[in-house]
């Protein structure tokens, strides 16, 4: 029965390309549960051949007429896979979404810690991309300094560079007195290594307990791929506290969730962007006060006005990046 099955499948080969799907039922030669993955490589299916009716023999392959038997398609969930053939093997990238869900099958913190110096997300040009193009807008050439950015759950820094660069490159003005503060229980040492920067290790039960942000207020605050994995206990009281703490919130995520209401102190601003899978979120606080609005209803209520910079501030945001020795910031001049 196996070789029947392998010699079935191995027939099919030949006109992969050829098969038809019409209102999900597909025509193939096997009898077994097989994934069918289609030349674009974007989407699984599994199927499974109707079972032979009592009395009838399995069908048997020939290679020159090859039985062909109709199957319904439904999505992947687990079945069992066998190969086409090495060449039409799909390659998986490493560590995408699937492989995400993999690694933390033992637990997110087990991962994390086990990967702490070694850590890095496979999708760093499409975080780099997707936030070159929200800071476009957060920060804009007039932008009173200095700039001001928190990079929550920061990783290998991966948005701490890429958000440097953007200044260096973009607002270069604003490059040399912006703040970039940075925290990650498990890969602070792996952040510094990399980007010559400092970093916490307060995690979000920490921000939640603390109230707000350690450092003050800020204009950024960026969470990259990490706040679906904050628990359903703390989500709430951590948004609250980074309401509190910057004008703006930028999530950088695979998925959609989780939400970011207005019971949390934010509220959606823009649509979402979506570059190589990562999807970029803008949010501002709804109780966030900075110094310069505190300072401008004060003189509007005094009868006085504040010149210059109000343009900026009421488009963008309001608000020094020292690399050390041996940094990827470093070993490109910045």
């Amino acid at each position: 029965m196996l070789g029947q099955v392998f010699c079935s499948l191995y027939c099919s080969i030949e006109v992969l390309e050829n098969i038809t799907i019409k209102d999900f039922t597909a025509r193939w030669e096997t009898t077994e549960s097989i994934r069918w993955v289609p030349q674009s490589g974007h989407q699984q299916l599994t199927g499974r051949a109707d079972e032979p009716k009592p009395g009838h023999q399995v069908p048997r392959c020939n290679t020159l007429h090859p039985t062909v038997l109709e199957f319904d398609l439904r999505y992947l969930h687990s079945a069992p896979q066998y190969n086409q053939t090495n060449k039409n093997k799909r390659t998986k990238a490493p560590m995408d979404s699937i492989s995400f869900r993999e690694a933390y099958s033992s637990g997110v913190s087990t991962y994390y810690a086990q990967n702490a110096s070694t850590y890095r997300n496979p999708h760093e040009s499409g975080i780099t991309k997707s936030l070159r193009a929200i800071l476009e807008v957060l920060i804009p050439p007039n932008h009173p300094p200095p700039v001001r950015i928190f990079d929550l759950s920061s990783g290998s820094g991966e948005a701490t560079l890429a958000a440097t660069r953007f200044l260096q490159t973009h607002r270069p003005a604003l490059a040399s007195s912006a703040i970039i503060n940075a925290s990650d229980p498990y890969t602070h040492e792996l952040y510094t290594t990399r980007t010559g920067l400092p970093c916490g290790k307060e995690n979000f039960k920490d921000i939640l307990l603390e109230g707000r942000l350690k450092g003050g207020r800020y204009d950024v605050v960026i969470c990259s791929f990490a706040l679906h994995l904050c628990s359903k206990g703390e989500i709430w009281g951590l948004l609250y506290a980074l309401s509190l703490s910057s004008r703006w919130f930028v999530v950088l995520a695979p998925g959609k969730g989780p939400e970011v209401g207005a019971d949390t102190g934010w509220e959606r601003k823009g649509k979402e962007i979506m570059v190589e899978r990562v999807r970029g979120r803008v949010y501002r606080s709804l109780n966030f006060v900075d110094d310069q609005r505190e300072r401008r209803e004060c003189e509007e209520k005094l009868g006085t006005g504040i010149e210059g910079g109000e343009a900026g501030a009421e488009k963008g945001i309001e608000g020094t990046i020292v690399p050390g020795e041996g940094s990827e910031l470093a070993k490109d001049g910045y």
